[in-house]
């Protein structure tokens, strides 16, 4: 009798544990991301494709996780940027980098790139001769905020700077350059640096980095990402939050592929300031 209550109590332990395994499956199943099947009006379309292909049978989709189901990354990334302050299509990038940074671990350092550097001796319309010549002006005493006060007061006045020149339309003349100096609290002498070419072989060194760094004679800005460079990317209106980190998610992947290329698209004539 002892020997069989004994029984008994083993087949409730086993099917308590044979329960509470069932249990977990199930909890385990509904966290896990199962990839959705096509539907039937899918299927029908995938295999006529395959016929006009001439191939037997249809191509399946490769289905992922949702980014946010995926290992969020972990180790900071520097990003070189480097830029003209007097280029819009810069500004929209720098703005949209910025974001990224508030939703990716990035670690933005800043760095001067010239359009009058690059456009030096150039024929060029006489509006655009005129851009060129007023932007070394800029360069050199975002050289100089650089170079004196480091990093963070050259972002500080590369803002104040570019809200100015492109959010407010306030043009590229010495009263702005010095308003923006006083917008965040640096030396109204500075100012002084922008007419003076005593230090252009440093700025000539920075546009040259950008341009090694890509291996042509590129424009504004140049971004490179844990070694790799490359010329844009260029907006017309930018990404905003999540979605900033998004498009940095793909272009860093395809940055990093090393024979990834080019991509490339006509352009509108003015960009979306925001």
């Amino acid at each position: 009798m002892a020997e069989a209550t004994k029984k008994r109590g083993h087949k409730k332990h086993d099917k308590a544990k044979r329960a509470k395994n069932s249990k977990d499956k199930g909890a385990r199943a509904e966290n896990e991301v199962k990839p959705a099947k096509p539907s039937k009006k899918a299927r029908r379309r995938m295999t006529a494709e395959a016929k006009s292909e001439g191939r037997t049978r249809p191509v399946q989709p490769v289905i992922t996780q949702p980014h946010a189901a995926r290992v969020p990354a972990t180790l900071t990334s520097v990003v070189d940027f480097w830029f003209d302050p007097t280029c819009e299509w810069s500004w929209l990038t720098s703005r949209w980098l910025l974001d990224v940074q508030e939703v990716r671990p990035i670690k933005i350092v800043f760095h001067l790139l010239s359009l009058s550097v690059l456009d030096e001796g150039r024929d060029l319309p006489p509006e655009t001769r005129s851009r060129r010549d007023a932007a070394w002006a800029h360069g050199r005493v975002a050289l100089a905020v650089g170079e004196q006060f480091g990093q963070e007061q050259l972002a500080a006045f590369y803002a104040a700077l570019g809200s100015r020149i492109h959010a407010r339309d306030e043009g590229l003349g010495r009263e702005v350059i010095e308003a923006s100096l006083a917008d965040v609290g640096l030396p109204a002498e500075l100012a002084d640096s922008g007419w003076v070419d005593d230090n252009d072989d440093a700025l000539r060194r920075s546009h040259s980095e950008a341009m090694d760094a890509v291996g042509f004679d590129s424009g504004s800005p140049v971004i490179r990402i844990q070694g790799a460079a490359f010329c844009g990317p260029i907006f017309s209106s930018r990404p905003h939050g999540e979605e900033a980190g998004q498009v940095f998610d793909a272009i860093a992947r395809l940055d990093a592929f090393p024979g990834f290329l080019e991509l490339n698209r006509l352009r509108p004539a003015e960009p979306t300031i925001d």
